[in-house]
């Protein structure tokens, strides 16, 4: 069904949407508020896609331009295998909880995250999911906690391992083959095996990230703009460097672009841009959006979502 509230496109455009993606070069999907999918290809306008949902979309994930999932609200896990034409209810959950984000290692295995420590797997493409809790993810403090409630009481140590989950907010797969989960109370993790185990890194800042983007750079950034870069180096493993931005704003996504450079997004109707081994982030446009949530590149174009809607910028700017 299409959502109830979809009902005028101009307004839908000008809606709350929370991610955006490339499908390849061609096609853009862009996801939102009470269920809203939309499309959009080179040349063409944007269009409103039937919706199984009403519940608020947060993130997208494209395998291939066909072969695409989405996360939400209330549990909510979406699929479809037709490039955003037709949608499925893929998993459903009892909880008020959302969903933040979702990766596909292949078709068959996928894993989604999202508050109060969800995390779901499918080794099925989708026809079952198994939740997860895992305990490494938790600060030193919390980790010989529940060391000691292992040994006292064993029975209580899954229930309070569950309890003192944080918030998982992004998961992205490296260049080297690794996962990298990043989310609430300082959190980031590595896991060499699929997210079967994880490795909680060193703690670099007490606050929440929000986002995690890599290729050869690895980039964190999360509250009052903190942000952290990294050479990707498995040998040498993390040696982050502090990146100043010009407002103390979220830090909500960041895009790779080429020649090392990187568009910054955050809470400030503001872009910023960043080369790699720099140490200060400039100003590139302000936008309508006073939260710039994501971005995605179509042909010459940057199209970016918030709770604005979508807006455009040519890449010539760059």
């Amino acid at each position: 069904m299409q959502s109830a509230f979809a009902t005028d496109l101009t307004q839908i455009k000008s809606s709350l949407l929370l991610d955006i993606t490339s499908l390849d070069q061609q096609n853009l999907i862009a996801v939102g508020e009470r269920g809203h999918i939309l499309t959009k290809q080179v040349n063409s306008d944007w269009q409103l896609k039937n919706s199984p949902t009403d519940n608020t979309l947060t993130a997208v994930y494209a395998i291939n331009k066909n072969d695409i999932w989405a996360v939400g609200h209330l549990g909510t896990v979406l699929h479809s295998l037709d490039g955003g034409e037709s949608w499925q209810i893929s998993l459903q959950l009892e909880t008020n909880s959302p969903f933040l984000d979702v990766i596909f290692l292949t078709a068959e295995h996928g894993i989604a995250i999202g508050a109060y420590g969800l995390f779901y797997r499918t080794q099925d493409g989708g026809e079952t999911w198994q939740k997860e809790i895992h305990a490494s993810i938790l600060s030193v403090d919390d980790q010989a906690y529940l060391d000691e409630i292992k040994q006292d009481s064993p029975e209580l140590f899954d229930d309070e391992a569950a309890a003192l989950q944080p918030h998982l907010n992004r998961i992205k797969l490296l260049e080297d083959g690794r996962l990298i989960l990043v989310g609430e109370l300082g959190l980031i993790a590595i896991s060499d095996d699929f997210g079967h185990s994880w490795q909680r890194l060193e703690d670099i800042y007490q606050g929440s990230y929000f986002e995690v983007g890599a290729n050869n750079q690895v980039l964190v950034g999360g509250l009052r703009g903190h942000l952290f870069a990294s050479e990707l180096n498995a040998a040498q493993g993390f040696d982050w460097q502090e990146i100043e931005i010009t407002e103390p704003v979220n830090i909500n996504s960041v895009l790779a672009l080429d020649n090392n450079r990187w568009l910054l997004m955050g809470n400030s109707q503001t872009v910023w841009i960043w080369q790699a081994q720099t140490q200060i982030a400039k100003p590139l446009v302000k936008l309508k959006s006073k939260a710039v949530l994501n971005g995605a590149i179509l042909n010459d174009q940057i199209w970016f979502v918030g709770d604005k809607g979508l807006e455009a910028i040519n890449k010539s700017v760059l």
